[in-house]
């Protein structure tokens, strides 16, 4: 566990006041006693990192697909539905072992298509 250094407290002032005079908002300012970070989220996408030599940084905006679990993606693949890398992500998640289907296209392969749809939303599959 480690605590603010004197050069990242006078930074993290620094930057704020620069933020604060381009008219940012300052939606979160967290200390990582972990990594011994400051973080600065402001205005609609600037994420700062401030490390403990009063070094800073701006953090890429791009998501990280590969740090985000299932559920996270998802939802941000339907928040995001333009983003074919996203998606491209999510579906290459998919359980290599999962029964693979291939009714006929007729009548009754449609039927069975919309019964196995049911029972996996039913959650009977």
């Amino acid at each position: 566990m480690s605590s603010v250094t004197v050069e990242q407290a006078i930074k993290s002032v620094e930057l704020c006041q620069s933020l604060s005079d381009l008219h940012q908002d300052i939606v979160l300012f967290r200390f990582d006693d972990l990594k011994g970070e400051i973080y600065i989220l402001a205005g609609q996408d600037l994420e700062i990192v401030i490390y403990d030599s009063g070094l800073w940084e701006f953090l890429p905006n791009e998501p990280n697909f590969k740090t985000m679990n299932k559920t996270q993606l998802r939802a941000y693949v339907l928040e995001h539905r333009e983003d074919r890398e996203a998606l491209r992500a999510l579906m290459s998640r998919r359980d290599p072992n999962a029964v693979k289907y291939d009714f006929p296209n007729t009548e009754e392969g449609r039927e069975q298509t919309k019964e196995v749809i049911k029972r996996k939303i039913e959650g009977n599959l």
